[in-house]
């Protein structure tokens, strides 16, 4: 597990190089963080709550919306942007400054979540 939670954390390490990702976490959809690359001011344990409560209720209005499944949360503010990834079980989740190119950042975050996926052994 220790070996799995360290190559996780490398993968999200990876994402770093896109201008304006200020980190990324994965976590179960119950809130319980996975693994996390965000700066140590953030606390990582707090985002990934919030991004099960966000997806928890985006996957309610969906349904009373009829729209389907959801495939992502994108939430932007004023001062940043946060972008949650639902795939199974797990919420791949970003924090972005204001300026980023977001088109860049979901097709970097989607080739990502196909790596997480075969990390974890999810199909």
């Amino acid at each position: 597990m220790v070996e799995i939670k360290k190559e996780l954390e490398n993968s999200l390490r990876e994402l770093r190089k896109i201008e304006g990702l200020m980190g990324s976490l994965l976590a179960k959809t119950d809130g319980l963080l996975i693994a996390s690359d965000l700066p140590a001011r953030i606390n990582s344990r707090l985002v990934a709550a919030m991004a099960a409560a966000i997806v928890k209720s985006s996957r309610y209005n969906s349904k009373e919306f009829k729209f389907g499944e959801v495939n992502n949360v994108i939430i932007n503010a004023s001062d940043g942007k946060y972008v949650c990834f639902l795939f199974g079980p797990v919420i791949f989740a970003s924090l972005l400054k204001p300026k980023v190119n977001l088109g860049l950042v979901l097709l970097e975050m989607e080739r990502k979540v196909k790596e997480i996926v075969s990390i974890l052994g999810i199909s």
